[in-house]
């Protein structure tokens, strides 16, 4: 029992016993030892021997105080132990079991496998009520089987022994019986039952079931004539006991006799279609002394018989060489006939012969049909009229007939007029679509059939004329020479691909040639001249002038513009001028163009000259000469007092009015605030009209303001001005390098400036100073 107390850190109490009986579970060994001591001491000689922290447990006089960790273990260990005693009492419990279980299957096995043994119905039933099992055994399915199959035979044993003694002694007996015997028996095999009784009356039902049968096949063999099925079962008949009164007997020996005497009447109808007698060949092949491979080929000759015409059966070759052909029938080698009056007249007598006498049997048939077909044959073909042979020779193909020679020959002869028609259709297609695969196919044919087609071989070799000039001329790409192959396939309209190749290469080549002669004139750009030179190296074209095309691109850029320029002048393009002088420039800048810095310019002041004459500030100035400013300019930043030709009063009073044209210049830039930026800026472009000498002047003050400027604004306006100024008038020959290289250099706002200043500088300065409101809208 478990005693807590309050205010005490043993959260759980037990009683030494009670700790002795939950704890000795997990060592038993411990508590074999201790059982004999003090219950006190057990319990602590106990928890002493438990592998774990227990060191937290108190031992009173009668109780045990826990904490709660101690209690925890404890449980736990205990908790383990339980489990692990529990699988062993388990796993014992269930091998009793399974072992009882084992004995008692192995006893139900042996009694159910020996009542199978024995295929005794009362022991199947005894093994099979008595054996009771939780689930179905093999043995058990197997003695249900049994059983019900005993029980069957048992059932077909009794059916068969009241039966047989009612037709044991009957060759016929009544049909009700009969099927009551086919039924036992049919049952019988399908449960595989063999005891004498089933035997017996299977042995008794074939006997029954071969006299019906015999009976039947005699009525349909006098029914078809069949001479083999007749002769068959009357021997059959005879071993079963079966009287030749009897109206099948009799009726089929008389429908034999019949048919020897019809065979008979058809000797004479074999010999007229060219047929051997089977009585005929074999001796004949005998006599001969006959290989094996002969007397298959002998074979070969007798009528084959079919449910339809088959006119492809014999090869032809043998047929028209057999011994048996009549003597009034000749057959050529493409089944061309000449028959004689003898000949005719044989087979129109046993023909009638046939037809009087009434022929049964499928021989028999066969031979009157062929014949009567033979017969319209020979009139048809007497008239050369093929037409109503084929109509005929189609209609028999529903027929059955047995093959003659005349008839294959028929068919021969109109397969062979059929090939001739259809070469000669192909040929003459093959002819209008210049089909070269075509008219050779074609004409192998028609050399095998010996046809007279020499238009169709003179077409021939003209289109592999024809083709062979166009690949000539593809391959070399030769003007007169495609002409001529063109001209060729237009004589008898030949639309092959190849054509429309050599038509497209010669516009090509006509094309080229016109466009080389223009530009070897005009020496248009290097892109056009490499373009057109391209083309046609990529056609394989090869010309003289091609190659002087070919040349000029290999000139270097210099040389090659130098020739345009001539060519732009003796064409009087003026346009095409200005752009290769430009291009001139360009190339002339890309060699020499580092030479050309503006503070290097003849033109322009040094910084010591731009500052002399002033006291104060003077290194400032000079510092910034060149850069942007936002004080006015006191002197001309160009050498303007040094201009030979102009006198000096005129010398300064251009420096009086360089000085204005830099206030008007910041004004319009925003770096003074003056009234009406736009007059002061048509006033700048005003005065570089007037007065030339001002033109680099101008310029130079723009390039001041536009190098470092501060103000995005200031310099926008500055870069407007400079693009105005360049559209209005030109720098002077001496300084237009200088400009051009700096604008080069100057960056992304001076996009443009060198198109307006190259367009300026070729068509010259403008009459009139751009107004305001164009001022305002650049």
């Amino acid at each position: 029992m478990l005693v807590f107390l309050k205010l005490s850190p043993f959260v759980k109490r037990a009683s030494h016993s009670v700790t002795l009986t939950r704890t000795s579970i997990s060592d038993t060994e411990c508590w074999a030892k201790l059982k004999a001591l003090v219950i006190k001491i057990c319990a602590k000689k106990l928890i002493k021997a438990i592998p774990a922290d227990l060191t937290g447990i108190q031992i009173g006089v009668t109780k045990v105080l826990y904490r709660a960790e101690q209690y925890r273990t404890l449980e736990l260990l205990r908790n383990v132990a339980m489990e692990k005693a529990s699988i062993k009492v388990q796993s014992s419990v269930r091998a009793w079991i399974a072992r009882r279980f084992c004995k008692r299957l192995s006893a139900c096995r042996k009694v159910l496998r020996e009542a199978i043994k024995a295929r005794n119905l009362e022991k199947l039933n005894f093994a099979l009520d008595k054996q009771v099992i939780e689930f179905e055994l093999k043995e058990q399915k197997d003695a249900q089987k049994l059983r019900e199959i005993v029980i069957e035979e048992l059932r077909l044993t009794k059916l068969i022994n009241e039966l047989m003694p009612k037709i044991q002694n009957q060759d016929d007996p009544p049909q009700n019986l009969i099927d009551q015997l086919r039924k036992a028996v049919s049952e019988c095999k399908a449960i595989s039952f063999e005891s004498k009784e089933a035997k017996n009356a299977a042995e008794k039902l074939e006997n029954i079931d071969q006299r019906i049968e015999t009976r039947k096949q005699l009525q349909e063999g006098v029914k078809n004539s069949d001479e083999h099925t007749l002769g068959k079962f009357l021997e059959l008949a005879s071993k079963l006991g079966i009287k030749d009164s009897e109206s099948s007997v009799s009726a089929a020996r008389a429908e034999v006799e019949r048919i020897r005497k019809e065979k008979e009447v058809l000797k004479n109808l074999k010999k007229a279609l060219s047929l051997p007698n089977e009585d005929e060949a074999k001796p004949a092949a005998k006599n001969r002394g006959m290989s094996h491979s002969d007397k298959s080929q002998s074979s070969s000759l007798l009528p084959r018989q079919s449910s339809k015409m088959g006119l492809t059966s014999v090869d032809f070759a043998t047929l028209i060489k057999s011994p048996f052909l009549h003597s009034g029938l000749t057959i050529g080698e493409r089944g061309e006939t000449t028959i004689s009056e003898e000949a005719q007249k044989d087979l129109q007598s046993a023909f009638s012969e046939a037809n009087k006498f009434v022929c049964k049997t499928p021989e028999g048939k066969q031979l009157v049909t062929s014949a009567g077909l033979v017969l319209k044959l020979r009139v048809s073909i007497a008239k050369d009229a093929w037409d109503e042979v084929e109509k005929e020779l189609t209609a028999a193909t529903a027929l059955e007939l047995i093959e003659t020679p005349e008839i294959r020959a028929a068919h021969e002869q109109l397969l062979y007029r059929a090939n001739v028609a259809e070469v000669q259709q192909k040929l003459e297609e093959a002819y209008y679509s210049h089909d070269v695969p075509g008219l050779e196919f074609g004409l192998d044919k028609a050399e095998k059939l010996n046809m007279d087609v020499g238009w169709a071989r003179d077409m021939l070799n003209y289109i592999l004329e024809t083709n062979q000039a166009l690949e000539q001329a593809i391959a070399n790409v030769e003007l007169d020479a495609l002409e001529h192959a063109l001209a060729m396939a237009e004589q008898i309209q030949y639309k092959k691909e190849e054509v429309a190749v050599a038509r497209n290469l010669r516009d090509q080549v006509v094309q080229l040639i016109a466009e080389i002669d223009e530009i070897l004139v005009s020496l248009e750009s290097r892109e056009k001249m490499e373009g057109i030179y391209n083309r046609a190296v990529a056609i394989r074209m090869h010309t003289e002038p091609m190659d002087r095309l070919g040349g000029l691109l290999r000139l270097s850029e210099e040389e090659l513009i130098k020739l345009m320029l001539k060519a732009a002048i003796a064409l009087n393009d003026e346009n095409r001028r200005v752009k290769l002088s430009i291009r001139m420039k360009e190339i002339f800048f890309a060699r020499f163009g580092d030479s050309f810095v503006l503070s290097q310019s003849k033109k322009l002041k040094s910084p010591g000259e731009f500052a002399r004459g002033k006291l104060f500030g003077k290194d400032a100035l000079m510092a910034g000469f060149l850069t942007h400013s936002k004080e006015p300019i006191h002197t001309s930043m160009t050498q303007l007092e040094m201009i030979e030709e102009v006198p000096k009063e005129h010398q300064k009073q251009l420096v009086k009015q360089s000085t204005k044209i830099h206030k008007n210049i910041l004004g319009f830039c925003g770096d003074r605030q003056l009234s009406y930026p736009t007059m002061l800026a048509k006033e700048v472009l005003q005065k570089g009209l007037e007065e030339p000498h001002l033109r680099d002047e101008i310029y130079c003050q723009l390039v001041k303001q536009l190098s470092s400027n501060p103000t995005p604004s200031s310099l926008s306006q500055a870069w407007k001005l400079m693009k105005l100024a360049l559209a209005t008038f030109p720098p002077s020959e001496e300084f237009e390098n200088y400009l051009e290289m700096w604008l080069k250099r100057a960056g992304p706002g001076a996009d443009g400036c060198i198109d307006i200043l190259h367009t300026t500088t070729f068509k010259g300065a403008k009459t009139v100073a751009p107004s305001e409101a164009e001022i305002e809208k650049a």
